[in-house]
């Protein structure tokens, strides 16, 4: 593969047997990358990666986007394609401005999130060849690989699980549209997405789930602890004016009193564990259903 890299730019045309094809884009340098990923190679033991992130990295615009090649208005899609690419090259973490930015450029451009085709022309080739882009695919992925669970995620997420056919394919499409033409690739690429979404956005649930019951949990031992201070307070004799009037009161308040505080604290208890509790395996018995 790296035979075929641009010695210039350091990306992959998408012809590299043409003069013109041999011009390094996106699309083919994010594919050709994807490829030394799975073997487990990044910046720091392959040089071919390394060049790659280098022309990547290169070419961003100014908005935080890319285009399909160096001079190209940003897209969604390139800018998808590009932060999995410079993310699963293990040289730029998640809080990087070059990160964050590609994925706000991505968020903010969610009315161009749609099909689109990038052409070349090969010189002495009858006519242009076509790439198609499955764009709400990359868009998802990309912000899966950012640590993005917005809003936007789980709505993709709901998409595609919507639009899959009955016969269990997906088309190509978008939110307006439908590719009907092109069904191979885009059911393996729905597959895949879905797969790697629903693993990180479940282990997104169950992490916000556990930060959640230890801050109730939290609530519950301060609860308990004014209670037993309060406790040791009347026990050693140090009488309040609140302690002094409750002996004052008749019997009949005073079990009223009490009932009313005991009916109080098994509310807390029951709020902060045990309904939570029930409605996250409530959620999640639907979504496994879903």
């Amino acid at each position: 593969m790296n035979s075929v890299q641009n010695n210039e730019g350091g990306g992959w045309g998408v012809e590299p047997s043409s003069v013109h094809g041999n011009e390094s884009r996106m699309i083919s340098t994010c594919y050709a990358l994807r490829g030394y990923f799975e073997c487990g190679m990044t910046v720091e033991n392959s040089l071919d990666v390394r060049r790659g992130i280098n022309y990547i990295t290169n070419i961003v615009n100014s908005d935080g986007g890319w285009g399909g090649k160096e001079g190209n208005n940003s897209d969604p899609d390139n800018t998808s394609r590009a932060l999995i690419a410079l993310i699963r090259s293990d040289e730029y973490d998640l809080n990087n401005n070059i990160i964050l930015n590609g994925r706000n450029f991505i968020l903010k451009s969610k009315h161009n999130w749609k099909i689109d085709v990038e052409s070349y022309v090969t010189e002495g080739a009858p006519g242009q060849t076509i790439f198609h882009s499955n764009t709400l695919y990359d868009v998802l992925e990309a912000l899966i690989y950012c640590r993005y669970f917005g809003r936007e995620v789980h709505d993709l997420i709901q998409w595609f699980v919507d639009s899959q056919e009955d016969d269990g394919r997906w088309y190509l499409s978008d939110f307006n549209e439908i590719d009907r033409e092109n069904i191979i690739w885009s059911t393996s690429e729905a597959i895949s997405v879905l797969d790697i979404s629903q693993k990180e956005y479940i282990k997104k649930v169950f992490q916000d789930y556990d930060k959640k019951l230890a801050k109730r949990w939290k609530t519950i031992i301060v609860l308990f602890g004014v209670i037993i201070i309060g406790q040791l307070f009347y026990i050693l004799g140090y009488y309040s004016q609140v302690f002094i009037r409750w002996e004052e009161l008749p019997e009949s308040w005073k079990q009223g009193i009490i009932g009313v505080v005991s009916a109080l604290i098994i509310g807390i208890i029951v709020n902060f564990i045990t309904l939570p509790l029930l409605r996250f395996f409530n959620e999640m018995k639907q979504r496994i259903k879903d």
